[in-house]
């Protein structure tokens, strides 16, 4: 058994070690992409706030109580079922997450190329 988990480990490391990135710049590409997703989050949080102030800005109370029943209508019927609506948040979860990890990859294995082999320390 433990001769079979050794060959598996010497074959993962010969195959895998070539393609990664160093520690040291999986940190650093993470770092930036969590920033730029975080940045870009906050942008369209901003852009949204400011159609809904913009929309607050022009509303009276006579068009507010003129479409009331409507809004009232639209928030006591449900659309869709929970179950669509879980599956569809774990997918979605699961994607960002993924895009993510392969942003943070690319880009570490685009630093570690501008960086001098002295510096890239030890392969994984």
């Amino acid at each position: 058994m433990s001769g079979t988990l050794g060959r598996l480990s010497n074959l993962y490391a010969k195959t895998m070690s070539p393609r990664l990135a160093s520690t040291g710049s999986q940190l650093a590409a993470k770092f930036v992409v969590a920033v730029a997703f975080a940045i870009l989050l906050a942008f369209a949080m901003a852009s949204s706030m400011a159609e809904k102030q913009a929309l607050a800005a022009s509303l009276t109370p006579e068009s507010y109580l003129a479409d009331f029943e409507k809004y009232r209508a639209s928030l006591s019927q449900r659309s869709r079922p929970w179950a669509f609506t879980f599956t569809i948040s774990i997918i979605t979860a699961v994607g960002f997450f993924s895009l993510y990890e392969i942003v943070g990859h690319a880009l570490a294995r685009v630093i570690d190329r501008f960086r001098p082999h002295a510096e890239r320390g030890p392969e994984l």
